[in-house]
């Protein structure tokens, strides 16, 4: 019993491409939760500056009749605001280069689906050559079988 051991062209690779294929959505789905994670804390700092500059008007500055303490006590607040806000632009910068690495590693993988798609291309066009091929050849023998039938079957 003879198997037919035909395969579809880029068979051979189509097992490749849907594991790169898993990967780059992952890697994807990595980098719009950075990108998420950025925006979310990006919000946050907003916030905090929103808050500081309300808090800095002229208005908030001038407590008329307020005791040393109180004006103490709200500069210490506001210098807790600014070491906030520092942390936080902080904290920013990191989830950036988090996001960036996530992007790189979508790019790479992005790249690994596009190399398979383009094998798995290249096999099929080899295939319909090597099929167009065949057919040519058989045409020409069956030319060439009608040439010496219609020359050397007649005279003979």
């Amino acid at each position: 019993m003879k198997f037919n051991s035909y395969q579809e062209p880029g068979a051979r690779y189509s097992t490749l491409l849907m594991r790169a294929k898993l990967v780059e959505q992952k890697a994807l789905q990595q980098l719009s939760d950075a990108r998420d994670r950025v925006d979310l804390e990006s919000e946050k700092l907003h916030q905090l500056q929103s808050y500081t500059h309300t808090n800095q008007t002229p208005a908030a500055n001038h407590i008329n009749g307020a005791r040393a303490s109180t004006l103490a006590n709200r500069h210490a607040f506001m210098c807790r605001l600014q070491q906030a806000i520092h942390m936080q632009q902080q904290q920013i910068n990191k989830l950036r280069q988090r996001a960036e690495q996530a992007r790189q590693s979508w790019i790479m993988a992005n790249s690994e689906t596009r190399r398979y798609e383009q094998l798995i291309e290249n096999e099929r066009q080899r295939a319909r050559r090597q099929a167009a091929h065949r057919e040519q050849k058989e045409l020409d023998e069956i030319a060439q079988q009608a040439h010496r039938i219609l020359h050397h079957g007649n005279g003979g």
